[in-house]
């Protein structure tokens, strides 16, 4: 099981072209997919994933090809494990397992959780996500949410921490003050910044939808 080791950055919607231009000239470039994530709950409340001692999220995800970086690459889908551990000097400290299918089976596992194993849905969210890699040693997603751009860089197992640093100098990160909250809590407080109730699904047809204003 793999620990994260990440920075993640959140930006308004309009800053898209900008760090999509960015990231295609500092780095290698690895694709842009359509992903819809679905999360699910353990079905014994008692051991609930949600529950503060835990802070873990079960999610089916699928990746849906939009720009492949090369010909051989494919749709597919995931069943994925990702629990926080802890946050300490900007960050996030993550254990996370991940099991790959093909995108077809994506409505089949879906079926399964909740029919079969009755696991309890707790919604879900979209969004396009292009993947870039600096000096094969670091993964920069970056993610277009309905409420915000999101810039992940995730060391890679093996990875020097310093390595983080050249990339956030590189990439003009240095005076930006990472963030320690997940997508879903930073939508959940952008929504109490605008006076909305979060939902459970943040879907591009979600209405209203809070939106991270310019800074």
């Amino acid at each position: 099981m793999f620990i994260e080791r990440e920075l993640r950055f959140y930006f308004s919607l309009s800053k898209v072209t900008f760090w999509q231009n960015k990231l295609r000239h500092y780095t290698r470039f690895g694709g842009r997919f359509f992903n819809r994530t679905l999360l699910y709950d353990n079905p014994n409340p008692a051991l609930s994933f949600y529950a503060p001692e835990v802070d873990g999220r079960f999610r089916l995800r699928l990746f849906k090809v939009l720009e492949p970086a090369q010909s051989s690459q494919v749709s597919y889908s995931l069943i994925s494990w990702k629990q926080r551990l802890k946050k300490e000097k900007g960050l996030n400290i993550e254990k996370e397992l991940e099991i790959k299918f093909a995108a077809a089976d994506f409505d089949l596992l879906d079926r399964l959780f909740r029919d079969v194993l009755k696991m309890p849905y707790k919604g879900g969210y979209e969004l396009y996500r292009s993947f870039f890699y600096f000096e094969e040693k670091i993964e920069i997603t970056l993610n277009e949410y309905p409420f915000a751009l999101a810039l992940e860089l995730e060391l890679k197992e093996g990875a020097d921490l310093e390595i983080l640093s050249v990339a956030v100098e590189k990439l003009g990160l240095k005076d930006k003050k990472p963030s320690l909250l997940s997508n879903d809590d930073f939508y959940a407080q952008l929504c109490r910044d605008e006076g909305l109730e979060p939902g459970e699904e943040i879907f591009f047809r979600t209405s209203p939808m809070p939106q991270l204003k310019d800074e």
